[in-house]
C-alpha cells in the first residue's frame, strides 16, 4: 500500500498513513480538525547499476545464505534444552 503524508493546517500536527489511492483520511488524529491536508511528496524509487542485485530470486539466495549460520546456531541452542510436557 502507497503512504501518504498528512500534515493539519491548525494544530501542525503531521503523520504518514499507508492506504489505497483512492482513500483519504479526512480527521486529524491529534485533534479532531477536518483541516488534515495530504502533502505533496516525491515518489520513491531505487536506482541500481547491478541488474543482478534486484531480481527477486537473487536476493532470496543471498538472504537464505546470510541466514543459515544464525539457524544452525539457534538449533544447536534448541537442541541442547530439556522441554516438559504441558
Amino acid at each position: 500500500m502507497p503512504r501518504y503524508a498528512y500534515q493539519c493546517s491548525d494544530c501542525g500536527h503531521i503523520e504518514v498513513h499507508f492506504h489505497s489511492f483512492s482513500g483519504c483520511i479526512e480527521e486529524c488524529p491529534s485533534c479532531s480538525s477536518v483541516a488534515y491536508v495530504k502533502q505533496v511528496s516525491r515518489p520513491s524509487y531505487s536506482t541500481s547499476n547491478n541488474l543482478e542485485e534486484e531480481k527477486t530470486g537473487n536476493l532470496t539466495k543471498r538472504y537464505i545464505e546470510d541466514n543459515k549460520e544464525l539457524l544452525k546456531d539457534m538449533r544447536r541452542e534448541s537442541s541442547g534444552e530439556e522441554y516438559e510436557p504441558s
